[in-house]
């Protein structure tokens, strides 16, 4: 089978020696067979493909080996028996021990050993105790030699499909290449604390996450949320998406927030990518912005303003006020989520579209075990399209706004204890931002993303968001 790519150029030049620096593939795919075989086809021809982009690592996106299991029992038959390792301990080679097992993670083993070649792959696996089974959503690291580097059980379930289930305690496990070390987490993993903050204590210097996630406008993309992550743990981050279509796509590497390679369309259906990034051990460049002399959103005086109900893809009602003057500041309370709004020469130069403040307090419904239900703060800037006389949705395609600077703070007594808070920001390619813009402000109250845009980029700003995921559900 012959795998066509669009191949994009090579980012981030190596600082150290070549012993320690190598490039990476970031594999995103279409999801085009529902053949475990043909599947793992496709894998050996992208470790192909890798190997002839001069790549020594091939990173596989979430699902690809299970997105059309319909079932646990469907998916227990196809799933390996888990075997748990962290920096290649305890020692396992399953394709040395029985290079004739047809299980997956034995496949995957002598697909690395045959090819030499670092892969990361994810997986279904099983852990089971006389006739009952648990499901994991899996990913695994594979050596040149086909051993395994290390493992790791999706710690947050979301929606999937077949239902998994989460470990009791969270695996933190990460491996080693030339001296980098790589720690391991899964998509919806990206909302949470925990284990990131445990990966960081163990000194990582990249995580790689494959990731599974729908694209709904206007505040969860994934470009959004990766860049975010990466920004507030001050860290490198892998991610890589599949490649399916608009509604799933968006992968990327970033370094401390700063964006050092991305693929994502808004307009594409599915298409297979390569995106090639230079690994090395170079130090982080994000300083901390945080400063308690930078005056705030909360140390002025903001009216509550006017609201009315509207309506978001997947996030559902929201309290709504329209931002008609060219320059201002305005507050909404919604539940326990205050948001603060100041901005600056903000121009919405859509027909039939408003550009609003919007504040949401709601539960949200994981479809999963780890947790059922999250509870969720956001506070965002959107345009939203006109139903009749009022604009009480926000649709589902991408609409730029005009902006110089703005601040958005989210004020709630709990904030620094229970939540995660991530400050995002898209331009109308649905890409992140230059960091460089961007300032924020915490205490234990509260949490203040300020951007201050550049003349070349303030026409193309398509969404700012502040959001708060409550980590006490866990």
């Amino acid at each position: 089978m012959r795998v066509s790519f669009l191949c994009l150029a090579l980012l981030c030049a190596a600082l150290l020696s070549a012993t320690q620096s190598f490039q990476a593939s970031l594999a995103s795919l279409k999801y085009t067979t529902s053949s475990t075989a043909k599947t793992v086809q496709l894998i050996e021809d992208v470790i192909v493909a890798s190997i002839q982009q001069k790549s020594t690592l091939t990173i596989f996106p979430e699902g690809l080996l299970w997105w059309y299991l319909p079932t646990k029992e469907a998916a227990l038959a196809e799933a390996s028996i888990h075997i748990a390792v962290t920096d290649g301990m305890p020692l396992s080679n399953p394709c040395s021990e029985n290079s004739t097992n047809t299980d997956l993670i034995t496949v995957m083993s002598c697909l690395a050993s045959k090819h030499s070649h670092y892969t990361v792959v994810n997986l279904p696996t099983k852990t089971c105790e006389g006739d009952s089974c648990y499901l994991w959503n899996a990913v695994y690291a594979f050596g040149v030699s086909g051993e395994i580097l290390a493992s790791y059980r999706k710690s947050h379930n979301y929606g999937s499909q077949p239902p998994y289930d989460a470990p009791t305690e969270f695996d933190v496990s990460f491996f080693t290449v030339n001296n980098i070390k790589f720690g391991l987490l899964i998509c919806f993993d990206i909302e949470f604390k925990q284990p990131i903050k445990d990966l960081i204590a163990a000194e990582i210097d990249y995580v790689i996450m494959p990731m599974e996630w729908t694209n709904t406008y206007p505040i969860s993309w994934s470009i959004m949320y990766q860049q975010s992550f990466s920004y507030i743990y001050d860290t490198n981050l892998l991610v890589v998406n599949d490649g399916d279509n608009a509604y799933s796509w968006g992968s990327g590497a970033y370094s401390s927030g700063n964006v050092l390679a991305q693929t994502f369309s808004v307009n594409e259906s599915s298409i297979d990518t390569l995106l090639l990034v230079n690994i090395d051990k170079s130090s982080k460049t994000y300083k901390n912005l945080v400063s308690s002399t930078v005056a705030t959103n909360t140390e002025r005086s903001i009216p509550e303003t006017a609201t009315y109900d509207c309506q978001f893809p997947m996030y559902g009602s929201g309290r709504c006020a329209r931002i008609s003057d060219n320059s201002g500041s305005l507050s909404i309370n919604n539940g326990n989520a205050t948001c603060n709004f100041r901005w600056n020469n903000a121009i919405n130069t859509n027909a039939n579209s408003a550009l609003v403040a919007v504040a949401h307090d709601f539960s949200m419904a994981t479809g999963s075990t780890s947790p059922s239900t999250l509870h969720v703060l956001i506070c965002s800037m959107v345009v939203c399209v006109s139903d009749g006389d009022d604009f009480n949705t926000c649709q589902s395609s991408f609409k730029q706004f005009h902006v110089d600077s703005a601040a958005v703070t989210l004020l709630n007594e709990e904030l620094s204890d229970s939540y995660q808070v991530m400050p995002m920001a898209a331009d109308a390619a649905g890409m992140g931002i230059d960091i460089d813009y961007m300032k924020t402000v915490k205490s234990d109250r509260f949490y203040e993303m300020q951007l201050s845009l550049a003349a070349d980029d303030a026409d193309n700003l398509s969404t700012i968001c502040l959001k708060a995921i409550d980590q006490a559900t866990r």
